[in-house]
């Protein structure tokens, strides 16, 4: 029990560390855009084109998949176990797989090896969204692309309003 809280902790210490640091690349990136830098912002995501909109939310969500499948991996190596143990409910009880199941996903966009039109289901949200509200042009693209995991928003009406809210415990 001790090293399933240690994991829950080491993976929630992660995931809080991503949240903090996609905070603090927005306020970086909006004092940066307020001197008329438009790194990150709707100016530059508006500047590609459709297919390199595309190529961006693929390279996106693979580096999230990549880098997520590694941390867990990982934690394989942080905990010492005997051989697999199942709980009450019948789910393996090992640290790799307790990780995973905890990790958000991407799947919208189908298999990673499908065409990549495949990526225009969360390269058009954030197109649609700087279309429809120009209030937010300075919210970075990369972090609006985190709202739209699996566990969390799928339009960009949903993005307007949880950024309305100030509704910013998210799930990654």
């Amino acid at each position: 029990m001790k090293k399933l809280m240690l994991l829950v902790g080491c993976v929630g210490g992660v995931l809080i560390g991503i949240l903090i640091c996609l905070v603090c690349q927005h306020a970086t990136l909006a004092a940066q855009n307020e001197e008329g830098d438009n790194y990150g912002s709707a100016g530059e995501w508006n500047s590609f084109s459709s297919r390199e909109r595309m190529v961006y939310a693929q390279g996106y969500v693979e580096g999230y998949s990549l880098g997520s499948d590694a941390v867990c991996e990982n934690a394989d190596q942080l905990f010492t176990t005997t051989g697999p143990t199942f709980l009450k409910d019948g789910t393996l009880n090992h640290p790799v797989v307790i990780c995973k199941a905890a990790l958000d996903r991407f799947t919208r966009a189908g298999r990673q090896d499908k065409a990549l039109a495949k990526f225009s289901v969360y390269s058009d949200v954030v197109t649609e969204f700087y279309r429809k509200y120009p209030k937010y042009d300075r919210v970075h693209f990369s972090f609006l692309l985190t709202l739209l995991s699996d566990k969390n928003l799928k339009t960009a009406d949903e993005l307007f309003q949880k950024l309305e809210r100030h509704d910013m415990q998210i799930t990654f």
